[in-house]
């Protein structure tokens, strides 16, 4: 019996080494898999793309049309509307740089997690003021402050959105094939927002095209 397991063994050398063929094998590269292939086996790419697929649909939903016709409704009155789209922009543009600055200063991955934090906080904040000013009319100063603070949360976020998570997506892509990522970035982003017209349209028509605050609400929350 040992003879033949001498045997076996002198047969799976190699000759000249001293590695069996059986770990010789096990050190073979694997076949890639399509989302090996598409990803570059990086997970940071992945979840950007997964975001960008989450940002576009949710903001399709209810960041456009749907939030300004929201505020018209609440307040009656279209420069409200303007205050509130404007406290978004301007929050985004003064926190622009800075969020650039501290995104080089440390860690990437640190001020995403604070992009994170924030999301969920601008989410309950705005789902608060789109209740609170739904339920009662007499709400509706109170709805529409704290909608102004949310906008402004919300511009932070969309600075970090488009500065430290591109960043970081950037760094993850294997060379020379940048353009071919932000084509997927891109797609995943334009594809989600075809969601946003189309939940609408059923939600309205349920309501009979009626613009209501219950209506109106309901679309934001979904977006949300």
């Amino acid at each position: 019996g040992n003879v033949l397991f001498l045997a076996r063994l002198a047969m799976d050398q190699l000759p000249g080494e001293d590695t069996p063929l059986l770990e010789a094998r096990a050190e073979q590269p694997k076949k890639k898999s399509f989302l090996d292939r598409i990803f570059g086996n990086n997970r940071n790419i992945a979840l950007t793309l997964i975001v960008s697929a989450l940002v576009g649909m949710s903001e399709s939903i209810w960041g456009d049309a749907i939030l300004a016709a929201f505020v018209y409704v609440l307040t009656g009155k279209n420069s409200a509307t303007g205050y509130v789209e404007a406290s978004q922009g301007i929050s985004e543009l003064l926190t622009a740089l800075p969020i650039g600055y501290f995104a080089d200063k440390f860690p990437r991955e640190r001020i995403i997690s604070v992009g994170g934090l924030l999301t969920i906080v601008a989410v309950f904040l705005t789902a608060f003021a789109v209740n609170h000013g739904t339920v009662d009319a007499k709400h509706e100063h109170e709805a529409f402050l704290v909608l102004l603070v949310c906008l402004a949360v919300w511009g932070i976020v969309d600075g970090i959105l488009l500065g430290p998570i591109q960043a970081l997506f950037a760094d993850c892509i294997p060379q020379g094939q940048r353009s071919q990522y932000y084509v997927y970035l891109y797609a995943c982003y334009v594809m989600a927002s075809t969601l946003g017209p189309i939940v609408t349209v059923i939600v309205l028509e349920q309501s009979e095209n009626k613009w209501h605050l219950d209506q109106l609400r309901t679309i934001i929350f979904i977006g949300l």
